[in-house]
This record gives structure tokens, C-alpha cells and sequence, in this order.
């Protein structure tokens, strides 16, 4: 018969091995203080009480070996109600000695049976029946001799109820067992779903990137070709063509680098990366958006000066930060980057002028399972996957993302990236 694995836990808790060796610690103590009983067996119990405590001590310094050390209780114990009736042999009244010894002794055998397996509980019945064979012959105790019989039976009895107590609890784990593995296989199916799913999406994003990357390099050469027309309607159609070109080809990215989060396919190779020319980039990147709405794009104050992050990543993340701001931001407003730092890493702060919002979007926005999307202030629409990407990036950096709004007073996007020394540390947890 198995041993119980799932049962194991209880046992295995810190609080009840601590319980164990203080209850065996002072038992063995106090039964050699206030139990009348032989010299030897007062021994006994003070050598017991040193084990256990020595076990105990061991183990609160240790904090492991759990089940080394619940075996040294049980062999202790063990050991202590098989010695002992043996060094009591002429303890008058003896028979009292004995039952409380047979009390403690079928007490400890249910525990074994629940932590050690029904192998050792069955050896162990079988060890104290010929220790109450052998005590029966070598004593002249005629409360034994006369009821050697009656005591067999009732002690049998009692050893197959608790057989069979442990049998039926084994069974109910193994039914557990049974349905939690079921749970892990359908789990485990809708997993290869997903992956499915994300690879489709690779495979889709993967073919429409490369005929938007042409339909971009067109819309330049488009673009510079008619800087001499003087229409200016038609240069602002061919602005807003390359805008919308470059924006589903942003889309299909973040699609694209979703699908890989997923997967756990993003490797991130951190590097530090001077952050102002990065943001000037940036901020030429959403020009056209910038000037279309009229928004004042500031970068300052630039108190950290490098960032530990992975460069493609982060400009993912930032990307679709500042895209949001400037989605959110009505006409004529503002949207300010910054960056400080403490001992602990450095904050790159997304400020902007927006609509803001309720605490219950935020909330909504932080839930990394949640997909969240409403139109701009120009009814700009969007997918709702940029910001949750950016947040599962964010961890993948092992830094955070916070976010300060308030209805038509803005919204503070801050970013933390935790320093080289605070990376290597986590690392090494």
C-alpha cells in the first residue's frame, strides 16, 4: 500500500513538526517528574526528552529535512514504549503500567500509518503483539495471564479499524488524485489551444508585416516626391496615409509580440540604455500625430540618464504608452516624459493633459487578463492589447507600472526598471 502524499502536508507544516518536538520535549519530562515509575525508565525518558529537543533545534535552524525529522520523533517515541514495559517488569501494580503504555503505543500507530505509509504501520502492530506476547510469558502478572485472551481481541479489533480508517483515507486521496490529474490534462489541452491560437496569430502577423512594410516605404517616397505640389489637401491625405499605414503596422507588432509573450517566446537581453536620445526618437516617431492634434511633446526634467532594459521591449512598451497619451489628450494639450531614479532602479514618468479616468478603468487597465478599450478623443480605436502588453513586458524586466489618473485632470503613467544590482538579486532567487 502507498504511503499518503497528499496527507504528507499536514505533517510536513512547519507549525506541527515544532508542535511534535515540544510535546515529545516536555512529555518525556514531565512523565519522569510526576509519574511513579524505575529508575531505568526515568533515564529512559530523560534521554528521550534530550533527543527530541536536540531533533527540534536541529530542525528550527535547518528548516528542512521534514521528514527525517518527524521519523526521529516517531522512533523515539517508538523506541520509549518498547523498552519500556520490559524495565517495569517489577513496577506494582504493574497491569496500569502496561495499559497506559498500550494506550500511548496504539495512539502513535494511527500517526504512523498517516505519515509513514500502511507498511510501517503494519510492521509496527506486528512489533507490539510480540512485545505483549513476550511480556505476557516473562511477568507473573495474573491481570495478563487471565486476560491475555480478551486484551488480544480487543487490541486486534482496534488495529483493523485503524487499518482500514487508513485505508479509506488512502482511497479518498487516490480519488483526488484521479481528478485533479484530470484537471491538468484538460488544463494542459486548452494550454496547446492557446498555443495554437498564438502561433495563428505569429503566422498572420508575420504575412501582413512585410506588404505593410512596402506599403510604407511607398508612402514615403509618395510623400517626398509631392513636397514640391503645393495642394496642401492632398500632402495631408498622403500625411494621414502614412500615419495609418505606420499605425496597423504598430498594431500588427504589438499583435505579433502579444502572440510571443504568450508563449513565453521573448527573450529579454538587458543592457543600459542612455534613455534622452531614445526618447527624442520617440517623440520624431509620433510626429505627425503630435502636430495633427496640436500637442506639446516636452522630455524633462532627465534626472536618470541610463535605464537598465532591453532596447526592442522597451520601445514596444514606451510606444504604446505615449500612443495612449496622445489618443487620450484632446486637442492643444500636453504630454511630458521624464525620468529619476533612487538606489533601487530608474522611473520613466508618461505625463499627459488627457480625459483621465475612473478608479474602476484603472483597476481594469492593471489586470493583466482584462482587455480594455474605448475610443479617443478624436474617436481614434484601438484593440485594447497595447497596455497589457506593455504591463507583461514590464515584468519580464522584473519592474512595475503604475498608474495616477483622475477624470479631466490627466493621467501619470510611471514606469520602474529595476537597477543591475537589483536584476542580479532577483536572479538569483
Amino acid at each position: 500500500m502507498m504511503a499518503l502524499q497528499n496527507y504528507k502536508e499536514l505533517f510536513n507544516n512547519p507549525w506541527t513538526i515544532t508542535l511534535f518536538g515540544i510535546a515529545g520535549t516536555f512529555g518525556y519530562y514531565l512523565d519522569s517528574v510526576f509519574v511513579d515509575q524505575t529508575e531505568f525508565l526515568r533515564i529512559l525518558n530523560y534521554i528521550c526528552s534530550c533527543l527530541t529537543a536536540l531533533t527540534l533545534v536541529y530542525y528550527l535552524i535547518a528548516r528542512k529535512n521534514e521528514y527525517v525529522v518527524l521519523k526521529l520523533y516517531a522512533i523515539f517515541f517508538w523506541g520509549n514504549l518498547l523498552i519500556a514495559p520490559f524495565i517495569m517488569v517489577e513496577y506494582n501494580p504493574y497491569e496500569w503500567f502496561f495499559m497506559r503504555n498500550s494506550l500511548f503505543y496504539f495512539s502513535l500507530l494511527p500517526i504512523i500509518a498517516l505519515m509513514f505509509g500502511t507498511k510501517e504501520y503494519i510492521f509496527a502492530t506486528i512489533i507490539f503483539f510480540l512485545q505483549f506476547v513476550s511480556i505476557t510469558y516473562i511477568t507473573d502478572n495474573t491481570f495478563l495471564l487471565e486476560s491475555v485472551t480478551s486484551i488480544l481481541i480487543v487490541l486486534a479489533i482496534y488495529a483493523l479499524i485503524i487499518y482500514a480508517f487508513v485505508i479509506s483515507i488512502n482511497h479518498y486521496f487516490n480519488f483526488n488524485l484521479e481528478v485533479q490529474q484530470k484537471l491538468i490534462d484538460q488544463s494542459t489541452a486548452l494550454m496547446h489551444s492557446d498555443s495554437t491560437k498564438g502561433k495563428l496569430l505569429s503566422i498572420i502577423g508575420h504575412d501582413l508585416r512585410s506588404p505593410l512594410m512596402s506599403l510604407t516605404s511607398l508612402s514615403v517616397l509618395i510623400e517626398d516626391e509631392t513636397r514640391t505640389i503645393k495642394n496642401s489637401e492632398l500632402i495631408e491625405l498622403i500625411g494621414m496615409l502614412n500615419t495609418t499605414i505606420d499605425q496597423t503596422a504598430f498594431l500588427v507588432n504589438n499583435l505579433l509580440e502579444w502572440s510571443r509573450s504568450q508563449d513565453n517566446r521573448i527573450n529579454i537581453d538587458l543592457k543600459p540604455i542612455r534613455i534622452e536620445p531614445f526618447l527624442n526618437s520617440l517623440r520624431d516617431l509620433h510626429s505627425f500625430s503630435l502636430s495633427h492634434k496640436n500637442l506639446d511633446f516636452k522630455i524633462g526634467p532627465i534626472k536618470a540618464v541610463e535605464i537598465f532594459a532591453d532596447q526592442n521591449t522597451l520601445q514596444t512598451i514606451l510606444r504604446n504608452i505615449v500612443t495612449n497619451s496622445i489618443k487620450f489628450t484632446p486637442n492643444g494639450g500636453s504630454i511630458t516624459v521624464s525620468t529619476k531614479n533612487n538606489e533601487k532602479g530608474a522611473f520613466v514618468i508618461v505625463k499627459d493633459t488627457g480625459i483621465g479616468m475612473e478608479k474602476e478603468l484603472v483597476d481594469k487597465l492593471l489586470d493583466v487578463d482584462v482587455y480594455t478599450s474605448r475610443k479617443g478623443t478624436l474617436q481614434e480605436t484601438g484593440s485594447g492589447i497595447g497596455f497589457n502588453l506593455s504591463a507583461e513586458l514590464m515584468q519580464l524586466h522584473n519592474g512595475t507600472i503604475d498608474i495616477e489618473s483622475k477624470p479631466d485632470y490627466g493621467t501619470t503613467i510611471t514606469l520602474f526598471f529595476p537597477s543591475i544590482e537589483l536584476q542580479a538579486e532577483v536572479s538569483r532567487k
